[in-house]
């Protein structure tokens, strides 16, 4: 449900990912309502296999977006694409996935679009 860019935070001299409803979304109300409730929900979440929420706002044309961290690498899908990974590689990767959902799972959230493209 949306793009992802990467920008540099000028403020804190980092770089961001910044999540936008897609496009046919972006002037639904409705949409725009779900990805304010995914910011607040993963703001809340605080796991080192979950990434870190720094602020849900607007830009200046009035579309929502979700500023989080950046995170370096490929996604699962990306990486799947190379070929099978070592045994112990995929048991690592299941392991911690599997923390970061019972993290999620703790506080009464359901992910809803688990995808290896969603997995850095």
């Amino acid at each position: 449900m949306g793009k992802v860019y990467l920008a540099r935070d000028r403020r804190l001299n980092r770089q961001v990912a910044l999540k936008f409803p897609g496009t046919d979304l972006a002037a639904d109300p409705v949409a725009q309502r779900r990805l304010l409730r995914e910011a607040q929900s993963a703001a809340g979440l605080d796991h080192p296999f979950v990434c870190s929420i720094f602020e849900a706002s607007e830009s200046d044309d009035g579309s929502l977006f979700i500023a989080m961290e950046y995170v370096r690498g490929m996604t699962l899908k990306q990486r799947l694409a190379q070929g099978p990974p070592p045994l112990w590689q995929g048991l690592k990767w299941a392991r911690e996935l599997a923390e970061a959902l019972q993290a999620a799972h703790q506080r009464r959230l359901v992910h809803r679009d688990l995808k290896p493209a969603n997995v850095m």
